[in-house]
């Protein structure tokens, strides 16, 4: 899909629904990323989210599973006239199209967080550029985006994407397909429910395989699954 314009985009309300109704600035289906965009859909708040990179939708998962998270908004834009008067100050070229942070994260106690997502600590060194004027451009642009969270008084980092645990996320990912009951049709499942809401505690750091537990455990996860329902829907 070709990407909207920036104007079009602000008319459509991209950035500024809340809930179910948020819609990222750039969509998975007009990145330039292909092969490494995603729409991934998010059950705790139930719609789909647009990553741009792997590294985006690793940390994506990692984060939503996190108990202390209220809500997470990607692709969010930074405010133009904002983004303008930072570059000023700065001695900087204002930016002609409008910058994004990959992530705001809000926290149940009510703290805001911003993350930019990066694959790895050499994309910052110089001498991995043949022109050193992409390397300038990428350091600025951090700059203004660092210096844009500075002055609403959020917190902002950049996460590398090697540092994250992959089959972490991976082993979430497989969890939220089944958060709805709805979706929960076998031992299997009911497992991976009682995983995601938090009944059962595992550890998820490396390779789970879920429908052999099931399996060798079916007839005690069968039973905590049909109290658990049970308990809900009283």
């Amino acid at each position: 899909m070709r990407e909207k314009s920036d104007i079009n985009k602000i008319l459509e309300g991209r950035c500024r629904g809340q809930g179910s109704s948020y819609l990222g600035f750039k969509k998975a289906n007009e990145s330039h990323s292909i092969g490494t965009a995603s729409q991934i859909y998010d059950p705790i708040s139930d719609r789909v989210v647009d990553t741009l990179s792997m590294g985006e939708t690793t940390f994506f998962w990692l984060t939503r599973f996190d108990d202390e998270v209220e809500e997470i908004k990607e692709q969010i834009y930074l405010i133009p006239d904002i983004v303008a008067k930072i570059a000023v100050e700065l001695g900087f070229r204002v930016p002609k199209h409008i910058l994004t942070t990959d992530f705001l994260v809000k926290y149940k106690d009510g703290q805001l967080k911003a993350f930019s997502i990066k694959p790895n600590k050499s994309i910052f060194e110089k001498s991995n550029y043949r022109k050193s004027s992409k390397w300038e451009a990428l350091v600025r642009r951090q700059i203004l985006e660092k210096r844009y969270w500075e002055l609403l008084e959020v917190d902002w980092k950049i996460v590398f994407s090697e540092d994250l645990n992959y089959k972490k996320a991976n082993n979430i990912a497989a969890l939220m397909k089944c958060y709805n009951p709805k979706n929960v049709t076998t031992p299997d499942h009911m497992y991976r429910y009682l995983i995601a809401h938090k009944f059962l505690v595992v550890d998820l750091e490396d390779y789970v395989p879920f429908a052999l537990i099931a399996n060798q455990y079916e007839k005690e996860i069968c039973e905590l699954y049909r109290k658990v329902i049970e308990n809900e829907t009283e």
